[in-house]
Formats: C-alpha cells, structure tokens, sequence
C-alpha cells in the first residue's frame, strides 16, 4: 500500500505521521496521500518499481466522459502494461478495448480476490465513492444521487440514460447545426446531460424525459446541479447568492435560447428554481 520501501530498507515519510494522527479523518487523508503517491503492485520486499496504477486508475476517471469507471472496467484496466503505455490514462474507447479484452479472455473472473481487495481500498480514500459497482469522485456522486448517507441509493438505468442524453444531443443538433452546449453554443468534446429535476428525486417517467435535461459544458453542469444557477422561464440566468460575484459577472449573460423553453422543460425549471432557493435559505455566510 506504500507504507514501507523496497528490500524493508524504510518507511515512507508520511508513515509516523498516519501512525500518530489523533483523528480518522486525518488518517484517512495521510492514507489517500501515502497510496497515491508510493503505492504500486509490482513494488515488493525483493523489487522496487516507479509504476503507480492507482494514479492510472484516477487519472483515467478524471478523463472518463461519464465521470464514473464500472468495478469490471477497473479489474479491465489491470491489463494495461503501464511500462510500456505512452499515455498516464485511457481514453474510453481504449478502456472499452481493454474491457473485452478482459472478458474475452476470462481475466476478469479470475482475478476475483485481487480485485476485491482493490475495489475496498478505493473506498477508503479521499473524495472517491462507490456507489454500487461503480467509482464515481464524491462530488459527482453527490451532485447525481444526493446525499448518499441519507439515502437509499437508486440505480440508473444504463441503456434509458443513454437514449435520454441521445435525445439531448438530436436537439441540440436540430437547433444548432452540430451537438453543442445548450448555453455556450460551443461543440464541446465532452458534454454532460445535466438533469434539472435531480435524477435522485425523479419518478421513472421524469429521470429519463429530455424535457428535465439539459447539454451543458462541465463547467456550467458543474453550477447548474449543485444550483449555483438556475434559469428564468424566459431563459435568463438566475443567481444564487452562493455564487461568487466574479463567476457571476463571467457567465451572467449566458441564456437558454426560446426554442428550448417549452412548457415541461420549464416546469422543470421551476422546481429547479425552488430547489436553490431553499439551498440558499440553508446557506449562512
């Protein structure tokens, strides 16, 4: 796990300070820092290595257009020969190669106690959290499911979930020419289907109707679902007074077009509009 060096000639430097720290939550921390940046599989009493898969494995979840790596695609990502791969991620068609691969090939099955022992420790660090057999970072988890401490949580259905974004992308091409953020009018690589009514407390018909989504750019996905913005029925930006005066002045004049705005999506963004007002009223500066 990174604790101790190679050939047992040390310990690592923050291993005192975890061995000493008076709270859990600074013990959880100094471990997320110790595995981070020390732990690596092929490191041994008998070998030392520079490899550090679990940095692959985050770097490839930052990147990850969907913010989420499935528990098999991370056991998949142990077939990467990281001494030889150029790049410090996989982009998502190559972790769909390696996927089948591991498939295939019955790797993934058989590697049932190594993975196991690997899913568990991700659950131990810092801002990761697994939500059934999938890793998301805590603050999309939350932004998605809500307080997941509070709640039961409720899966998505993949295959709905991938026609809803579908249906966002057809019109955002019908409007604009080309699949682009429904705000910034910009043809993003990556772009997020960014629910208005929070998926967490849609019924069936509502989590996966176009009308209660919206194409954003991750940035502006980012402060619509935490509700550090919302929109008029009009289309204008409405402010939270959480946000900060500089995003504000940065994303102000953005507006959702009138074409966009029929009765459901704003029906859906009336209640979104409820939802940062009472996150403002619990808010205290």
């Amino acid at each position: 796990m990174g604790f101790i060096e190679p050939f047992l000639s040390s310990y690592t430097p923050l291993s005192r300070d975890y061995v000493q720290a008076r709270t859990n939550r600074k013990r959880q921390t100094l471990l997320s820092k110790i595995v981070y940046t020390h732990s690596g599989f092929q490191r041994s009493v008998t070998e030392n290595s520079n490899i550090r898969q679990i940095n692959f494995l985050i770097k490839t979840l930052v990147e990850h257009p969907q913010g989420k790596l499935n528990k098999k695609e991370i056991a998949a990502m142990m077939l990467v020969d990281l001494k030889t791969f150029q790049q410090d991620y996989l982009t998502e068609t190559e972790l769909n190669d390696y996927f089948q691969q591991g498939i295939e090939s019955g790797f993934i099955e058989r590697k049932y106690n190594q993975i196991s022992y690997l899913w568990n420790l991700l659950d131990k660090l810092d801002d990761l959290k697994r939500v059934g057999d999938d890793l998301y970072f805590a603050e999309d988890a939350q932004r998605i499911f809500g307080n997941l401490d509070e709640i039961t949580v409720r899966k998505r259905d993949p295959y709905l979930h991938r026609l809803y974004k579908n249906q966002l992308q057809e019109e955002s091409e019908e409007h604009y020419g080309n699949v682009k953020c429904m705000l910034e009018k910009l043809a993003y690589p990556v772009l997020i289907a960014s629910h208005i009514k929070p998926f967490i407390l849609s019924d069936d018909t509502e989590a996966y109707d176009p009308n209660n989504g919206l194409l954003l750019s991750r940035t502006l996905d980012s402060l619509f679902d935490l509700k550090y913005i919302s929109f008029d029925d009009e289309g204008n930006m409405v402010k939270s007074k959480r946000l900060s005066d500089d995003v504000w002045r940065r994303w102000c004049d953005v507006k959702l077009d009138n074409n966009l705005l029929n009765d459901k999506r704003k029906s859906y963004l009336a209640y979104h509009r409820e939802l940062m007002l009472q996150e403002d009223q619990e808010f205290h500066i």
